[in-house]
């Protein structure tokens, strides 16, 4: 197993026998750090269905062989760390996770070069993880599409088919692994993130955005327009207040307009009250 020589390689001075037990007890472990609420809840129910019959469970489940018994062991309390110490521990888990990302990331660029898709059922049974792993493992930018909203072309059933995923895979609070949306949905995972967003009613604003708004708004149209051609569910009156708060910070004053504030305001101090200086300003 490829796993074990690496991790090998990177204890010398210890048996190869205590490490490839190690390496084997921890890739049955390594599912549960993939293990969401849902499959906790369906673990302990085919553990009151079939009691220690792990081997069932495991297929029940589709995970490595000996992989319930420890998730079982996990939620239940127990530690199940013997004679290594926590660093080697980490270091086992990060070489072997490492190892699992390069494994995916492999398999999944032969199969799309040869096919020119994912399909994940597959990459399941090659990989031996779930279909779901396999898309938080898969690590692949180059060849996924662009998703940048644009009024003109935004499609309501891949926004739906994004938040349908989301919710069927992070429930509640769960955080929200965005390489596997990214993979599932086969869009940049920047762009996936700044989509979720704005169908959350979440928008960036960055100066590009403002000055994309000064610039709309100096042709006439109107904040509802404005706010359609930035996000799905953006609403005007955001907007608007963004609007004239950049405005006021941002819009420039020439050397001609400061000179002319200089005056004004030599010309009123001193003759009328202070109080008034301001409105007479506003008004000439």
């Amino acid at each position: 197993m490829r796993v074990i020589k690496l991790v090998a390689s990177e204890f010398p001075n210890l048996p190869e026998d205590l490490v490839r037990k190690r390496v084997i007890y921890r890739l049955a472990t390594l599912q549960s750090v993939f293990f969401n609420f849902s499959d906790y809840n369906r673990l302990q129910q085919l553990f009151a269905e079939h009691g220690e019959d792990w081997e069932r469970i495991d297929s029940e489940l589709g995970t490595f062989p000996g992989t319930a018994k420890y998730n079982w062991r996990i939620i239940k309390g127990l530690n199940l760390t013997k004679t290594w110490s926590l660093e080697d521990t980490k270091r086992l888990y990060r070489l072997s996770n490492k190892s699992k990302v390069e494994m995916v990331t492999r398999v999944c660029k032969e199969e799309y070069m040869s096919a020119g898709c994912i399909d994940w059922t597959k990459i399941s049974k090659l990989t031996g993880l779930n279909q779901l792993e396999c898309m938080e493992l898969c690590d692949m930018e180059d060849y996924k599409s662009q998703w940048i909203y644009d009024p003109k072309t935004f499609s309501w059933d891949d926004a739906n088919r994004m938040t349908d995923f989301i919710v069927a895979k992070y429930p509640g609070t769960l955080p929200v692994n965005y390489r596997a949306v990214s993979n599932y949905m086969w869009i940049k995972i920047g762009d996936c993130i700044d989509m979720h967003n704005m169908l959350q009613g979440k928008f960036r604003w960055t100066d590009e955005a403002k000055d994309r708004v000064v610039q709309m708004r100096s042709q006439g149209h109107t904040f509802r327009y404005i706010a359609k051609q930035l996000s799905p569910l953006l609403g005007a009156s955001t907007v608007s207040s963004t609007y004239y708060q950049y405005t006021r910070v941002h819009t420039p004053i020439s050397e001609e307009e400061k000179q002319r504030i200089t005056e004004l305001v030599d010309k009123y101090v001193g003759k009328v009250p202070i109080k008034e200086v301001i409105q007479k300003v506003k008004n000439d």
